[in-house]
Order: C-alpha cells, then structure tokens, then sequence
C-alpha cells in the first residue's frame, strides 16, 4: 500500500484571502470561490489542520464517511470565515448552494506519474489529476466518477 501526501510538518501551507475567481493554492490546487465570497469579508483559504477536521468530522460522518486517510486529510484546502469551518470540497462540504462556495481541484506542476492518478474517496469527490488543462474535471469526464468501483468490485 502506498500513501503520497504532503507532509503537513514540513511546512504549513499558507493562508490567503478568499476571493472570486480561480486561485492557486500551496502550489497544488486550483481552486474556484463563489462571487458571493463578497458575503464573507473574512473568508481564507488554508490548509484543514487536526482541528479543522475535529471540527468537520460528524459532519462527514453524516455524509458517509471518507476514504481520505488522516495523514492527507489534515492538508485539504478549507474555507473558513470568522474563525469556523465553512467548506471542505474533498470531504463533499461545499458551503451553502447548490454549487457552494468553493471547489478545489488538485492540479499539481509536477505530476507524480505522466498517465495521471486518482486517490478515490467512496463519496462522489474524488481528488484527480490529469495531465490535461487547469480547471479539467476527472480524467473520464464525469463529475463524482469513481475509479477505484470496478477493482473493489472484484
């Protein structure tokens, strides 16, 4: 079993202002925020932590769990605004609205592998990466897709 994450001790991902638009952040995620941000003038995104997670987890729970293992967790991209929690996209928590506040996708510089790689969660978010353009969906085209179903299959 193999484990590739960032190893959130060597160096705390920066927090940055949330604002509308696309933005990159620790230089692995592209990530889009609501323009409706503007509610929320002191929305940040950084790094989920242990207790962004203690704080997230029954919530997660409800949802079905997660596949993401602890390690990788805790280096999720979060949106927080006065001091909570709003939006985990990885772990199916979006903020409010149909399409929430924030979505992040993992759109590293440097690809570990040239054919790309998925780590699959058993809820409808799975962080990818494709080779193909910025802001690209997963690699088969459909939102939520889980490649990981038909090897569980057998």
């Amino acid at each position: 079993r193999l484990l590739v994450c960032r190893e959130v001790g060597r160096g705390r991902p920066a927090t940055v202002a949330a604002r509308p638009g696309w933005l990159r952040w620790d230089n692995r995620f592209r990530i889009r925020v609501a323009d409706r941000i503007a509610e929320l003038p002191d929305a940040v995104v950084g790094p989920l932590g242990a207790e962004g997670w203690q704080e997230v987890a029954r919530r997660v729970a409800e949802r079905g769990g997660t596949a993401i293992p602890p390690p990788a967790r805790v280096a999720l991209p979060c949106l927080r605004a006065a001091g909570r929690v709003i939006a985990v996209p990885h772990l199916g928590l979006t903020g409010d609205g149909p399409r929430g506040l924030v979505d992040a996708r993992l759109r590293p510089p440097v690809a570990l592998a040239d054919g790309g790689f998925f780590l699959a969660s058993r809820r409808s978010h799975t962080i990818s990466y494709s080779s193909g353009p910025m802001g690209a969906g997963p690699r088969d085209g459909r939102r939520g897709a889980d490649p990981m179903a038909k090897e569980r299959e057998t």
